[in-house]
């Protein structure tokens, strides 16, 4: 449901200006000049503000819809999204990746009509995200100091969302207020992270906007309409659309499958049963369930763009100005529609050499990414949370002794964010560290397979540089003998030994290898 308010900033588009002139060509680059009345000179030499900039674009686009320039593309066009999650300067107060992946799962869904979808940008760094700590922009990315900063953060291929603690706009006011707004200027969306998950859509909302879409009631934007007859022209200065669409093509949104609606601060429900008129005295019946209106509390799953806001939003992304949002990549499509399944360590498993933790989950197929959570507390919200992103499903942690610990996996690729996290596990190492002194005489030695997979047998090889003696045994998690394979000669060259592991229990193990130059070991998984 549309529990909030959602604002593209009314009062940025009435008293609120850009203060970056820009050039939106190819590779974006931006060029600052400041003023003190935040004006933005346009391309054709007029002073536009936030809403006028817009407005502009839309038009050049419905110009290019009526001369029949429709995009030649594919069916649907895969748009990259660089999320910035913005911390304070200790890193504290960021949003989690999981709620961006709700969010993305979210954005999705509701563009799937247009053709349009969205998929992670991949960061010269190999990231997924982008992480600022910066107490300006957590707090108030209006700032000029946080818009300079941000604008050193902003990529040149991808549409640009910076997730702070507010949303406050450049030169507004109205912190913890304002829930979104897309500046046109900077070519960026900021959003406030307590609105950003599943069932929010400010975002797509902002988006909206970041392809050229006008709110409904356009010109209504400082607040509704009085009950009764509405003037020729709105608040706003933009002539007053009429209930018979007889002007909707110079009036409103300019857009003709949107009816006429005057409602600029939102309204408490989903029907509209108010008393305003339009400049003739006919009735308002507008849309209440269009993403890009004020309206409160419709079922969440039923709001949605028209038809000609569809057209609008592709011819957009198909203009010279958008040609870097649109790489022409196909990212991987498989879905991941659920979560991963833990293996090990067991729930409430002790286990040992706390140096070399061994986890494990099920790998699903098609999937690029797994993030793995490990903290000291079953909420994964403390400062000590150890936050992994891994292509492979196990890997082997150092960890500290005689600890609780929780952990969890979330599996998703770059386009699908929808699986979901898996439940929790808590493991607790001990304090046994299994202590290791070179042997000089082992050049090199392998166990296998490992993780066992359902085998009987593990295979140990070690190639040697002189004969010498060893003890080998296979021990468990509590230090504990388990397989004795007693003393062997290790000859110069290559060796082969087999150890059963047909009545083990699934889990860690420790096969050590002793002599009198030393000990080593290797872990081994054994997984049924």
């Amino acid at each position: 449901m549309y529990k909030k308010l959602l604002l593209l900033v009314a009062i940025v588009f009435g008293t609120c200006f850009a203060s970056v002139a820009q050039d939106h060509k190819h590779n974006h680059s931006h060029g600052h000049s400041h003023s003190h009345d935040h004006e933005y000179t346009s391309p054709l030499g007029k002073i536009l503000n936030f809403n006028e900039m817009i407005t502009e674009r839309l038009l050049e686009n419905k110009a290019a819809l009526r001369a029949g320039q429709q995009p030649q593309g594919r069916d649907t066009e895969y748009i990259p999204i660089t999320f910035h999650l913005v911390g304070q300067n200790s890193g504290n107060g960021r949003i989690s990746e999981a709620r961006v992946f709700d969010q993305l799962c979210a954005l999705n869904d509701d563009f799937e009509g247009s053709g349009i979808q969205f998929y992670l940008s991949e960061q010269n760094n190999g990231l997924l995200f982008s992480y600022i700590n910066n107490d300006n922009i957590y707090t108030n990315p209006g700032l000029p100091a946080s818009g300079l900063f941000m604008s050193q953060a902003r990529v040149n291929d991808a549409i640009n969302i910076f997730i702070c603690n507010n949303a406050t706009p450049p030169g507004g006011s109205g912190i913890g207020v304002t829930l979104g707004y897309y500046d046109p200027s900077r070519d960026w969306i900021v959003v406030r992270k307590a609105d950003v998950g599943f069932g929010e859509p400010v975002l797509t909302h902002e988006i909206g906007h970041f392809l050229s879409l006008l709110h409904p009631h356009n010109g209504w934007d400082a607040g509704p309409a009085e009950d009764g007859i509405a003037p020729a022209f709105s608040p706003g200065g933009v002539p007053t659309e009429r209930v018979d669409g007889a002007n909707c093509e110079n009036a409103g949104d300019y857009i003709c499958d949107t009816p006429a609606d005057y409602n600029g601060f939102g309204w408490e429900g989903c029907n509209y049963n108010g008393g305003w008129q339009d400049p003739t005295g006919a009735p308002l019946d507008p849309e209440e369930k269009l993403f890009m209106s004020y309206f409160l509390d419709c079922p969440r799953d039923e709001y949605f763009f028209s038809d000609t806001q569809n057209d609008l939003m592709v011819t957009d992304i198909f203009s010279s100005s958008r040609d870097y949002i649109r790489p022409g990549i196909t990212p991987n499509l498989t879905t991941v529609d659920s979560a991963p399944e833990l293996s090990l360590p067991e729930n409430e498993e002790i286990v040992a050499g706390y140096e070399e933790v061994y986890i494990d989950w099920n790998s699903i197929p098609g999937v690029d990414h797994y993030m793995l959570e490990i903290d000291k507390l079953p909420t994964f919200s403390t400062a000590n949370l150890q936050k992994l992103f891994l292509t492979e499903s196990q890997i082997t942690m150092e960890l500290e002794s005689s600890t609780n610990y929780f952990w969890r996996v979330t599996a998703f690729n770059a386009y699908s964010t929808c699986g979901g996290v898996s439940s929790s596990r808590r493991f607790t190492t001990n304090n046994v560290a299994v202590a290791t002194q070179e042997i000089e005489e082992i050049s090199a030695w392998i166990v296998f397979p490992n993780p066992t997979a359902g085998s009987n047998e593990v295979n140990i090889h070690i190639t040697a540089n002189n004969t010498f003696d060893a003890n080998i045994n296979l021990i468990d998690v509590n230090g504990r003998l388990v397989n004795a394979l007693g003393q062997h000669t290790i000859t110069n060259g290559n060796n082969s030994l087999a150890i059963s592991v047909a009545n083990l229990p699934q889990g860690v193990y420790n096969l050590i290898l002793t002599s009198e130059e030393g000990i080593t070991n290797k872990r081994i998984v054994v997984s049924k």
